[in-house]
């Protein structure tokens, strides 16, 4: 089903589920939702974590922690973009290049699991035993 006028409501329900952004010919990467919205048609998202699917473009054979890409966000301009909701997931599909972009929601059993990504464990734990 093809979405119109995409809104903060509409994003705001993938908050804690993933997104994969996919290039089929050069990456694969996953990370949690922190927070998502749109502003003036622009996608805004926010990550709790990232992590790069490593032996990618075939099939990923590890996923590995991705810090730089992680902390900057995910910003596209949604006007080049058709937008799809298929099974519960929104998927983006951009008119001029391969990338295509999927949010699952919180309970999807597409998420990726922290413990099978490398680096990870470690960096959550170290940040749990920091006093704020």
């Amino acid at each position: 089903m093809k979405v119109r006028n995409l809104n903060n409501n509409e994003v705001a329900k993938f908050v804690g589920g993933d997104m994969e952004i996919q290039n089929k010919n050069e990456y694969l990467y996953r990370g949690r939702i922190k927070s998502v919205n749109i502003n003036n048609n622009v996608l805004l998202v926010k990550f709790a974590w990232m992590a790069k699917g490593k032996g990618y473009p075939l099939l990923p054979i590890k996923w590995v922690k991705e810090d730089k890409f992680a902390s900057v966000g995910y910003v596209r301009n949604l006007e080049f973009y058709r937008i799809s909701k298929i099974r519960g997931q929104l998927i983006f599909t951009p008119l001029f290049t391969s990338e295509i972009v999927t949010l699952f929601p919180p309970k999807s059993k597409n998420n990726l699991d922290p413990a099978e990504v490398e680096g990870l464990k470690r960096s959550i734990e170290r940040r749990e035993r920091i006093p704020a």
